[in-house]
């Protein structure tokens, strides 16, 4: 028998997830992802690997193909390398990068819906639910949408040693400690599952 999962309420993972990064980047003074806005959109398992033959296999992710299958959370930044050095993209460069990110080939709800964001974070809830049970951590999907807010402030201060890839992200100190100071910042647990869950 599985351990019950928290679960957030409609939309509300979006903005946990807006939330925590905007602590974050306080926290880490990384100003590129102060005021990202943030899509959370589930993909199921019979297309996760779609997702990467489409789309992640575009971006600088450290994840290799043979990787790909174990990964639960993947975000897309949108992220350009100019002669100037990495930029974030408005709105309108965004739309372009959907076609040659070919997001639009993937799903095209999503293709249309994901510009407006800064940041869109895709989640494998069949993998995610296996993870929290093995590691009987009903939290496990707050780590996980942790770890990639941390990811972004990483890469946009230029501090890639506040995230350990390739380890559980409840083992990874910064996005525990990150996660946990939020809680705390929130008020504490209660007002943490009034806010964002069922």
């Amino acid at each position: 028998m599985g351990i019950e999962l928290v679960t957030f309420r409609t939309g509300k993972d979006e903005k946990f997830e807006q939330d925590v990064l905007h602590y974050a980047s306080t926290k880490y003074g990384s100003k590129t992802t102060q005021k990202w806005k943030v899509m959370v959109t589930p993909v199921d398992s019979a297309d996760w690997i779609d997702l990467y033959l489409t789309v992640a296999r575009h971006s600088a992710m450290e994840a290799t193909a043979e990787e790909w299958p174990e990964c639960d959370a993947w975000s897309l930044n949108w992220d350009v390398l100019t002669q100037n050095g990495w930029i974030h993209p408005p709105q309108p460069l965004r739309e372009q990068l959907v076609t040659r990110l070919e997001l639009d080939s993937f799903d095209q709800r999503i293709a249309k819906r994901a510009p407006k964001y800064d940041m869109v974070t895709f989640l494998q809830p069949e993998l995610l639910n296996c993870n929290a049970n093995l590691r009987k951590l009903p939290t496990y999907t707050a780590y996980v949408l942790t770890h990639e807010c941390v990811h972004a402030c990483a890469d946009w201060t230029n501090r890639p040693e506040l995230v350990v890839d390739g380890v559980p992200p409840e083992k990874d100190p910064e996005v525990v400690r990150t996660l946990h100071k939020f809680i705390h910042h929130c008020g504490g647990w209660d007002a943490f599952k009034e806010r964002y869950l069922i």
